[in-house]
């Protein structure tokens, strides 16, 4: 099991949330609890899949968690940028969140790739210790 708070991919991610949070906040009314309530739960979506996926006892089901967090991102920036299409974000503020969604998405991709190759090298040491033990 992986301490979350000490992931950078988390603390990234959770900034991320508190930031839309607010953001969402200075939506028009009516907008607050329809689009601005749908970027609030994907972006919280993130941080929280990462933090439960590092509680679990393999790295086959982090990894599901993992993903569970990039689809959250995928809805996210496509939520950014309705808000931007219908302005409440400007350009500026669009691409500064386009941007952060990539690079979270790069660093939960690079994560998977370490918890694939742990998943390869203990398989490949089974095998081993499966052979070595038949021959005996």
């Amino acid at each position: 099991m992986w301490n979350y708070k000490k992931m950078k991919v988390w603390q990234r991610a959770d900034v991320l949330s508190k930031e839309i949070h607010g953001l969402t906040l200075l939506f028009p009314k009516f907008e607050k609890w329809e689009l601005g309530g749908q970027m609030r739960r994907s972006s919280a979506s993130v941080p929280d899949n990462i933090s439960e996926g590092s509680k679990k006892t393999t790295e086959k089901s982090f990894i599901k968690f993992l993903d569970d967090a990039k689809g959250s991102l995928a809805e996210l920036e496509t939520q950014v940028g309705r808000a931007f299409e219908v302005g409440y974000f400007n350009e500026e503020v669009e691409r500064k969140y386009l941007n952060e969604l990539n690079e979270i998405d790069k660093m939960l991709n690079g994560v998977k790739r370490y918890l694939k190759k742990k998943i390869w090298e203990a398989e490949e040491k089974r095998k081993k210790e499966k052979g070595l033990s038949g021959k005996g």
